[in-house]
Formats: C-alpha cells, structure tokens, sequence
C-alpha cells in the first residue's frame, strides 16, 4: 500500500480521521476483510495472552478490549460498547469518498469481530 495517500490526512491534532478510508480505497476489498479478521485474531490471542500471565492493563493506550483510562462500567460496559461499535455500528459514512467503500469498512469491522470471537474460541478450547 502507498504510504502517501495516509500522510496527507493529518490534521492539527496528528489524528488520522480519514486513514480507514484511506485504507479501505487503497485494498481489495477480500484483502481487507481478510486483513480484518486476520487483525480480530490477532487482538483475540493478546487479550489471551494478557489474562494468562495475570498482568494488569497493557498500557498500550484505549482500547474496546482493555477499556479507556479512567472509565467506568468495567467489563460489561466494555463488551456493551464494543459490541455496539463492532456489532451495529459505525455510522460515519461521511468520512468516505463512496458508499460502496464504507460498505468494505463497516462490513470489515463485522469480520474483525468474528475473528475476535473466534480467537476467544480457540484460545479457550486450545488453550
């Protein structure tokens, strides 16, 4: 993938609004999704990972997985807002340039959590 069609959508913050976007019209839409589940796995063994060696947060900054500094709700607050994001949503179509593109995206989240829910599987029935 060309790195520079990311390197423009900096805004003053350093935030990437637009990067799945980006991501999305730069990809096949099979690699994508494929990418995204390979990526829901990934987070899955982590998150697996994490809970056997019985360390605390990760420290690796906000997550759906291991929650936001300071939140409240604890697990099932997590689970409730993921599920939501992963599950239902997203709804900001109006950062892409088609509609077919936020189709790939929101359907790719669909794939990243399947690949999390199977992730947890194995992880549970192997581990």
């Amino acid at each position: 993938m060309d790195v520079s069609i990311i390197v423009p959508m900096f805004n003053e913050e350093g935030s990437l609004p637009h990067l799945y976007a980006a991501i999305v019209s730069a990809m096949a839409p099979a690699v994508y999704l494929r990418t995204q589940h390979r990526r829901g796995r990934g987070i899955a063994m982590l998150a697996s990972v994490q809970r056997s060696a019985g360390a605390g947060d990760p420290g690796a900054g906000p997550s759906l997985a291991w929650g936001e500094p300071g939140e409240t709700g604890g697990v099932w607050g997590r689970r409730l807002r993921a599920f939501w994001k992963k599950g239902v949503g997203p709804f900001d179509a109006g950062n892409f340039h088609s509609i077919r593109a936020f189709g790939v995206f929101w359907l790719g989240e669909k794939f990243e959590a399947a690949g999390y829910l199977r992730g947890v599987w194995e992880s549970r029935k192997f581990g």
